[in-house]
């Protein structure tokens, strides 16, 4: 069985394409998008949830602020008005709100006399952000130009010898072991997954369809190799070439590109044995359904581009304005929920999924894959 498995990797390791796609296009991919998109510093979704927290009622020229929130609605806020300010920082701090606007009990007062009295103003209004969060951090931002508007408003309902600006009190609360977005970081999980799955998607598929179809399995059970054994074989070889993969991108990110230390950390590389696992059962899937080889690298295709970009292994596809249908769609695949465990050990976790799901949906792709492959089993290998 070990010389089998040694036959199957390095005839494996032979083949060009073999070669190039999972281990050497991985790499390249990788420097072409860090290249382009590294840069940015942060990414802007189309949303986020803003949290309010008011000390007092809006009232008289306070009145400006509260249509200023109503225009925000829905994009790029949803706001979600709060009771109690420690309960609003916790869901900050836990990421169920990307920012959080304070409006103090003096804002109404503050601001009347300041345009009244036309003086400078000292009105303030606090901003909780969490330091070293991509989403809060934008938001910040973001908010803080909307809020000017503020000033333009109030421009426009006092006569202009009144203008007043208001200063704006800026307050960060800090997450624990908060980490800043690096892109080289936040695409590492990524890339590992798009060349994990090029071998469970292609590789395995390719070569259990050929062997059957070509009568090379009947000749390989005339000897001492049970089926069980050849499929362990290739299991095992395939597994040898994705940890060579893994590694190179592992060197190449780490030398390279600085990605976090938290890559070693035993949490990623479970998730990253478990994907492996869920790839290779995939690809089991694959042909208990398609009975040739042009079939087989065609669905296998089709499902290594679905997984890749509905999955979300690049850009956090959930984070825009999708249709209901495909987010749905994009939450039922396994890839979805592997990066995003991913990148959680890694610090940056975009959808704040519960972590349940996270881990029960791509178990439950590797438990029915395989119970059906087993039921197949027989005609898959080709010795019914």
């Amino acid at each position: 069985m070990l010389k089998l498995t040694k036959g199957i990797l390095l005839d494996t390791l032979r083949d060009f394409e073999a070669v190039f796609w999972p281990l050497v296009f991985p790499i390249i991919l990788f420097f072409i998008l860090v290249s382009v998109f590294g840069g940015m510093g942060t990414s802007n979704p189309i949303w986020f949830k803003l949290g309010i927290f008011q000390r007092t009622q809006l009232a008289g020229f306070g009145k400006i602020l509260e249509n200023v929130i109503e225009q925000i609605q829905p994009d790029p806020f949803h706001v979600v008005k709060y009771e109690d300010l420690s309960r609003a920082l916790k869901d900050l701090q836990s990421d169920k709100i990307q920012l959080l606007l304070e409006i103090p009990d003096s804002f109404n007062v503050d601001l009347t006399r300041a345009i009244l009295t036309s003086g400078r103003s000292n009105v303030s209004l606090k901003v909780h952000f969490l330091s070293g969060k991509m989403e809060s951090e934008t938001a910040a931002t973001i908010l803080q130009t909307i809020l000017s508007t503020l000033n333009v408003e109030i421009f426009k309902r006092v006569r202009p010898g009144n203008f007043t600006e208001v200063n704006f009190q800026l307050s960060i609360v800090s997450k624990p072991n908060a980490r800043s977005f690096h892109y080289a970081t936040y695409l590492f999980p990524g890339i590992l997954l798009m060349a994990i799955m090029s071998f469970g998607f292609f590789h395995l598929p390719l070569w259990l369809v050929f062997n059957r179809t070509s009568g090379l399995n009947k000749r390989l059970y005339a000897s001492s190799v049970t089926p069980f054994e050849g499929l362990f074989s290739l299991v095992l070889a395939q597994l040898i070439v994705m940890s060579i993969s893994c590694l190179l991108i592992y060197t190449f990110g780490y030398f390279v590109y600085n990605v976090s230390r938290s890559i070693f950390s035993w949490n990623f590389i479970f998730t990253l044995l478990l994907s492996m696992l869920v790839s290779l059962s995939m690809g089991l899937l694959l042909v208990c359904f398609f009975p040739k080889p042009a079939s087989a690298v065609v669905s296998g295709q089709v499902l290594y581009q679905i997984m890749m970009f509905v999955g979300g292994l690049y850009f956090p596809v959930l984070r825009y304005n999708v249709p209901s249908f495909l987010k749905y769609f994009a939450l039922a695949l396994p890839s979805t929920h592997l990066a995003e465990l991913l990148r959680g050990a890694l610090g940056h976790s975009v959808y704040n999924l519960p972590i349940w799901q996270m881990w029960s949906i791509p178990i439950l792709w590797l438990i029915a894959s395989v119970a059906l492959f087993l039921i197949r089993f027989k005609w898959v290998m080709g010795y019914e």
